[in-house]
């Protein structure tokens, strides 16, 4: 037959997919680099980075009289508790203010609660500024518990 025949490379035959490719993978980044879903998934990769701040917090929760009371020794958090809360980090990351549900071993009556830690860093250790529980279901154990009020 012909062996003459031109052989085109890759980036000759593939260019009419690949150039709208890149100008769409170069957009998605632009638009997640300055909207503020981009600034919420380095917030969220922070707090998982620093959860020694939850951990912490979760140890002197456990120590309340009233707390386990309520809800019985507090269960460690899942995977998922801190992704499922609410993170704010101000103070150039130095303060953290998070929450994220917590649930206890009296599990009889469908507990639903929340701790609220507010978190200053001085150098590499975390100091509590505050830790509460709020309790919101049932409405007969509604109520805030203050761990540490500073």
């Amino acid at each position: 037959m012909n062996d003459l025949m031109e052989h085109k490379s890759w980036f000759q035959r593939k260019w009419r997919w690949l150039a709208p490719l890149l100008l769409v993978l170069v957009l998605f980044f632009g638009l997640l680099i300055t909207s503020k879903l981009g600034e919420n998934i380095i917030g969220i990769a922070k707090v998982y980075s620093e959860s020694e701040v939850c951990d912490g917090a979760l140890v002197i929760a456990k120590k309340n009289k009233k707390v386990i009371t309520i809800l019985g020794e507090l269960q460690p958090l899942g995977a998922l508790a801190i992704l499922e809360g609410a993170h704010n980090y101000s103070d150039n990351f130095n303060t953290l203010n998070i929450t994220f549900d917590v649930t206890g071993a009296k599990h009889e009556r469908n507990v639903r609660s929340k701790m609220d830690v507010i978190a200053h860093r001085n150098g590499e250790q975390w100091r509590y500024a505050s830790i509460r529980i709020r309790i919101k279901k049932p409405k007969d154990l509604k109520q805030t518990i203050e761990i540490v009020k500073e």
